[in-house]
Parts: structure tokens; sequence; C-alpha cells
């Protein structure tokens, strides 16, 4: 079994061929050793339908590893301060979705409850993904395909608004570091549709942990640390002597 996949190339889970083949042989004994069973089946047939199936189950599983090492990415991309929440997705909760069916028509989904709905900037995700995995990264067309194809999977939105903060670096010259600014920003763009739920446990993913308060606060009690630090230092520096 593996070496008609290897003859043609194509790269398969052994796990999956190796319980293919045991079922594979059960047919091949009872096709040669019990003719009188009567199969609906021959072997050729259900060699031919195993291979079909083997094919389209280590597709999934390659599907499946290539969108987590993208989630993956995303996560690790936020902790450098790449991508940022708000700015480059966003949860929201709701019970619809307006999918674009093409550039010219639109439809809206309609859910029977209130769901976890995120909304991912691919284009603006991709470069920092692409830089990130390098070899292993996905070109975007290969990507769009695999997001499209998984479950969690709702559909391209033509327009949602984001809102999210930045903050910029200011030289004080009273100072004796860098200051950070808040910037407040917004964008009403394109962005791609997924259930969270079902995309959080099917790719281990959890955004949600990045809570923007929680961020806000604690930049907010770092600088007021740094800024007693360089207040005792000073204090310090003009006690001294020399």
């Amino acid at each position: 079994m593996k070496e008609v996949f290897r003859n043609k190339g194509i790269p398969v889970e052994n796990r999956i061929t190796n319980t293919v083949s045991l079922l594979s042989t059960m047919v091949k004994i009872l096709e040669v050793h019990a003719p009188q069973l009567e199969l609906p089946f021959t072997y050729e047939t259900f060699f031919k339908l195993t291979q079909d199936q083997i094919i389209e189950q280590s597709e999934q599983i390659l599907s499946t590893n290539r969108l987590s090492g993208f989630f993956e990415a995303i996560e690790i991309l936020m902790l450098r301060e790449k991508i940022l929440i708000e700015r480059d997705f966003k949860i929201e909760i709701g019970n619809k979705v307006t999918i674009m069916l093409n550039r010219k028509e639109a439809k809206e989904i309609l859910y029977p409850s209130e769901m976890k709905i995120l909304y991912l900037r691919i284009n603006n995700i991709h470069s920092h993904y692409q830089y990130l995995k390098k070899a292993e990264s996905l070109k975007i067309d290969n990507l769009n395909t695999y997001l499209k194809d998984h479950p969690a999977y709702i559909g391209n939105v033509k327009s949602t608004r984001f809102e999210w903060k930045e903050f910029k670096e200011q030289k004080d010259p009273l100072k004796e570091y860098v200051q950070k600014m808040e910037m407040r920003a917004s964008a009403n763009t394109f962005a791609v549709a997924f259930n969270y739920d079902i995309l959080k446990d099917n790719v281990n993913i959890d955004l949600e942990k990045y809570d923007l308060d929680i961020t806000e606060n604690t930049f907010e009690e770092t600088i007021k640390k740094v800024e007693v630090v360089q207040t005792k230092l000073l204090i310090v520096k003009e006690d001294l002597p020399f």
C-alpha cells in the first residue's frame, strides 16, 4: 500500500495506510479462501476506494497541521507586538454575519443563537506569518484555500469596523527614558469570519487570553514603576558629594 503512494509521489499518513492495509488484506483473504461468502465488491474495487480515502484523510490532516502552524504563528506574533488585537483580528458575539458571494452579491447568515465570531485581517497578518515561518509558510492563495475548507469558516466579509490602540515611542527631553504615547485608530475593511469556538477546538488556539484592558493596565503600572525608579535615581545622584 505504502509503495503505491510512494511511486506516485503522494505524501500520506502512515497510521492511515497501516489501518487500511489491514482491511485490504482481510478482503483479499476472504476473496481467495472464502469465495462462498460472495462479497458485494471485488478486492480491486475495494483497493481503489481505499486509496482515494487515504488521500482525502491525509490531506485533511495536512490541512489541519498547516492551519495550526498559522494560528500558532499569530500567538507568537502577538507576543512580539507584530500583530495587535482589535487591529488585525477581533472577536465579537453575535448571531448574524453578512458574507460576500462574489464582488457584487452578499448574503446575510442568521444563526439560531449567539456565538463568538472571529474576524481576521488575513492580508495584514500574512506577511508577518511568512517572515516568521519562512519555508514552512503557506502562500496566501493556499492559505485561503485551507481556511475555506475548515469547518469553522463562515465566509469573507466585505467590510467590518476595527478600532484599536497603539503605543508610539516619543522622546521627552526632560526625562531620561522614552515614553510611549497612546494612539487610537480605526478602519472599515475586509476580513475573514470564523466560528471561533469551532476553530479553537480544532486548531488549539486561545486568542481570548490576550485581554486589551489587562495589557493596558499592566503597561500603565510599568510606566509608573519606571518613573518612581527614575526619581529615586535622580535623588541619589543629587545626594552624592561628587
